[in-house]
């Protein structure tokens, strides 16, 4: 309309004006006339005026945001309550859905999201510590001169997590949408390794067991990768495995790497040992803990690599139920499906991604 009536005071004839944008001549000549009065056009919402106050929304909207921000957001169904808790004070009959999508369409900046889940003491992370962590690493950058080549985060992966439901396409009306999924009778581990330049060190594969039979290291196409085997599979608990991963983990650095590194890990008490922190000593490793309960934030592993790298494991798995139609996986099949998995996932500039995403590493702002 103000586009319209600002074409007539430029001197088109306002009927043409009126043909050409639809509106009704005599439409057009009023708000030409209020215009050059000196009034400003305000544009005006159609139906009755909401139930609740600018005022009142405004103190919803606001409470949506507050309990976002202590991680209990909110579902339609709880601003939907919530509002009518305050049209009840005003005698007025009770909103819903209807009344929610035009809450939404006044509010913008509110949108349906999928939620995270975490745990209450991830949730609860210290601020303090991890302040004195950054405060940390800053200080071992600028001491020892650290360029991104130096600097590594070592992580442990499961091969098949929990199932989760997820959203599908399926037939309208359908009662029930199943889902399969392929079991283990084994856990598999995967440890991966990865500076902040982008250098990918092989990973360790984990099984149960005492012995590796040698059709799994057939099945593994990833160069220098190698396979070994624990009680059940989980690194955690075995400190001795730990200390000799570290050994290979130096040696696996190009000597050119400049020393010494520093090896970012997570903060679980059973992963040090005495033995562990020696052998660091003497493959010149600097090893930096995370904060506990803090490695969803803080560990570039798990914030821009893990997740791509399920996927594409999920991909693997869900191919072989199709094309060969197992519902039971074998050590066999889920090496090979992780080797193909790391070696697509893009791991290299995912974990740079990372280091940057949790601030452990940035070029710009580490640069020495």
């Amino acid at each position: 309309m103000q586009d319209a009536a600002e074409r007539v005071i430029n001197g088109e004839k306002a009927r043409l004006v009126s043909q050409d944008e639809g509106i009704a001549y005599s439409t057009l000549r009023k708000y030409v006339s209020l215009i050059r009065s000196g009034h400003e056009i305000v544009k005006k919402r159609r139906w009755p005026p909401p139930v609740l106050t600018k005022e009142a929304e405004q103190w919803l909207y606001d409470w949506v945001v507050g309990m976002q921000c202590i991680s209990i957001p909110c579902e339609p169904q709880d601003v939907i309550a919530k509002a009518n808790a305050i049209i009840a004070k005003l005698d007025a009959p009770p909103v819903g859905t209807g009344w929610y999508k035009r809450f939404l369409e006044r509010h913008p900046l509110l949108v349906m999201r999928q939620a995270q889940v975490v745990s209450r003491v991830r949730n609860e992370v210290d601020v303090g510590v991890v302040t004195r962590l950054f405060w940390t690493v800053a200080k071992i950058v600028v001491e020892q001169k650290l360029d991104p080549s130096r600097v590594f985060n070592v992580d442990e992966t499961a091969f098949l997590t929990r199932k989760k439901s997820r959203r599908v396409l399926a037939v309208k009306g359908s009662p029930n949408v199943w889902c399969k999924s392929i079991t283990t009778n084994f856990h598999l581990s995967l440890v991966a390794c990865a500076s902040a330049a982008g250098f990918v060190v092989p990973p360790l594969f984990v099984l149960p067991g005492e012995r590796v039979n040698r059709t799994l290291l057939d099945e593994c196409s990833i160069p220098d990768a190698t396979i070994t085997t624990t009680t059940s599979g989980f690194v955690k608990k075995n400190a001795a495995l730990v200390a000799s991963w570290l050994t290979w983990f130096a040696a696996s650095v190009p000597a050119t790497v400049r020393r010494p590194l520093v090896l970012i890990m997570d903060g679980y008490r059973c992963h040090y040992s005495v033995e562990m922190v020696e052998t660091a000593t003497k493959a010149g490793v600097i090893l930096l803990s995370l904060p506990a309960n803090a490695t969803h934030l803080l560990q570039p592993l798990d914030v821009s690599v893990f997740s791509a790298f399920k996927k594409k494991i999920s991909l693997g798995v869900k191919r072989l139920m199709l094309v060969q139609g197992v519902v039971n996986i074998s050590k066999a099949q889920s090496v090979r499906i992780a080797a193909e998995a790391w070696e697509t996932c893009n791991f290299a500039q995912n974990v740079e991604h990372g280091f940057a995403a949790t601030g452990l590493y940035r070029r710009r702002l580490w640069r020495c």
